[in-house]
């Protein structure tokens, strides 16, 4: 299977060895996919990031006698988020696979074009 990195470092090539190999692939898909699923890995890293700070302010709270429930709550609500968009992830990198699985290797320069 071909490197994903590679595709989205050359789509060009990739999209002539699919042509010149007579095959059928969608790089376009695959990057916007690939684009999609890194915009969704950011995200859950910034909610975990919220996640962890608050979790650290719940104990700070607690040691000044402060009302920690808001502050829990919100706590909360952020990890039904990040359960929810790894469930995301981890759909988006089956569907990047199931693409990838589709495409071709690409023929070294010197291949003559077609399927044989």
């Amino acid at each position: 299977m071909i490197d994903l990195k590679y595709i989205r470092e050359n789509p060009e090539k990739a999209k002539s060895g699919i042509v010149s190999k007579g095959e059928m692939g969608d790089i376009d898909k695959l990057l916007e996919l690939d684009q999609y699923r890194r915009k969704l890995i950011y995200d859950v890293e910034e909610f975990k990031k919220v996640r962890n700070n608050n979790s650290k302010m719940v104990s700070q709270y607690k040691k000044e006698g402060k009302d920690t429930s808001p502050l829990i709550e919100k706590t909360k609500e952020l990890s039904i988020q990040i359960k929810d968009v790894d469930i995301q992830i981890a759909d988006i990198e089956k569907q990047i696979f199931i693409e990838l699985s589709s495409i071709p290797n690409i023929p070294h320069e010197s291949v003559p074009v077609g399927k044989s």
